[in-house]
């Protein structure tokens, strides 16, 4: 390779200051660094290109290439103008990265095609390959991930990281697509058990909506749509639709009766809106048949990736019974939707602090499937159970199309590759 005759590093995330060193041997800070073979390094990248692809949102995305900024250096330096076929070798990737926004020189940014045109790679004598920016001398190590997965280079030199064992790594991608399969698959078989025995459903009359049964062994109230659920030993939460303006009486007698401490309201504000809806939580008095009820807006606050909580202050009475409950709105979850994992993880966090609680969004079984998922995982990590595990089990006790669509079963996914649970049983 042409002699070097100028180094630099990628600065951390932290600080952005970059080291220079001169001479052809590498700076301290990289000489010490872990060398891995080609087998390793193109795994680390390639399960790094599956979170990328479980992400929904593009916030996360660079939340993750942000994080492993620390655990991906590449030493870098300088050479002179690329040659034509370096040139050509990058652009092969330019369709895919074009449009990818990425931390570059730890700054947002979309790369564009002379930014591709910059970049180079070039092989050391040892067969280690290093990642050149010829204008700026420096690359975003996550953006040199997603390069190295697309043009196969031979090798990585890359540190000690906190991610977890190189063994046996499944392909988490194909394994949600196998899931999906799986669960429309089980969902099948629930309804068409439900056309031969129609009794395993509550009556239809107290659905919301028409394709949407709840499950009658684990209803709680002959009058709603509402499912005691249980993971293993441990009980998830009561899963309800959100009442129909005859079922709120109900509902808030449920409250009293069972002793619920939390309700999460997931339905958005523009669905209580669009849908009319009524808001059985607003702040003020009011009386739902014999049950009456004084709300208290208490807070509000917002999420590290920008999900709306407004917090409310429940005093329920009938006859003689009173009993207090605490309640969640969450206020821009979109209908069939998804938020970002941190931001769910930060939810179920919430949920999991209380013993008696109650979840339920417009239908009970997207939002409020995921929700409950999330805390099924976060409650069951040391018992090796699966997502799959989890998901059969909502959709057994609550609905057959609990967890609605597929990102909301890729958001899931990327929340159990978080929590170290498998996809599959």
């Amino acid at each position: 390779m042409h002699r070097v005759n100028h180094l630099s590093t990628h600065p951390s995330y932290e600080n952005t200051a970059s080291t220079q060193s001169t001479g052809s041997s590498l700076p301290r800070e990289l000489s010490s660094v872990k060398n891995i073979n080609h087998s390793q390094s193109m795994h680390y990248i390639s399960r790094l290109q599956n979170l990328l692809d479980f992400c929904s949102k593009e916030n996360d995305k660079q939340r993750i290439l942000r994080e492993r900024e620390g655990k991906f250096r590449a030493a870098l330096l300088t050479k002179d103008t690329p040659t034509d076929t370096e040139k050509k070798a990058n652009e092969s990737v330019l369709n895919f990265v074009k449009g990818y926004q990425v931390d570059y020189n730890c700054l947002k940014s979309n790369m564009s095609k002379e930014d591709i045109k910059n970049l180079v790679f070039q092989k050391t004598d040892d067969n280690k390959v290093l990642i050149i920016d010829t204008k700026s001398q420096k690359i975003s190590c996550g953006a040199a991930s997603v390069l190295l997965e697309l043009t196969n280079t031979a090798a990585l030199n890359m540190p000690n990281t906190s991610i977890s064992p190189l063994q046996a790594q499944p392909n988490t991608l194909s394994e949600v697509d196998k899931l999906w399969e799986l669960l429309s698959d089980f969902k099948s078989k629930i309804e068409q058990l439900g056309e031969e025995q129609p009794d395993i459903f509550v009556n239809k009359s107290v659905n919301r909506f028409v394709n949407v049964n709840s499950m009658s062994s684990t209803n709680v109230a002959p009058n709603l749509s509402a499912n005691r659920v249980k993971i293993g030993e441990d009980e998830v939460a009561i899963l309800t639709q959100y009442p129909k303006d005859n079922q709120i009486e109900d509902q808030l007698r449920m409250y009293l009766k069972e002793k619920i401490d939390h309700v999460t309201v997931l339905s958005s504000n523009k669905d209580i809106e669009c849908r009319g809806l009524k808001k059985y939580f607003s702040p003020d008095c009011r009386t739902e048949g014999a049950v009456s009820v004084t709300s208290e807006l208490t807070g509000k606050n917002k999420l590290k990736d920008g999900t709306t909580c407004d917090h409310y202050s429940l005093n329920i009475r009938h006859e003689n019974n009173t009993h207090t409950v605490k309640l969640l709105h969450v206020t821009n979850w979109p209908d069939h939707g998804v938020i970002s994992s941190e931001d769910t993880i930060m939810l179920a966090n919430e949920v999991e602090k209380h013993n008696k609680r109650v979840i339920h969004c417009t239908a009970g079984v997207g939002r409020t499937g995921v929700l409950a998922a999330t805390v099924s995982m976060m409650k069951q990590q040391k018992n090796h159970i699966s997502l799959q595990d989890v998901i059969i089990g909502l959709r057994k006790q609550r609905a057959a199309n609990t967890v609605q669509t597929k990102d909301q079963l890729k958001l899931l996914a990327e929340i159990a590759h978080i929590l170290n649970i498998s996809i599959l049983h």
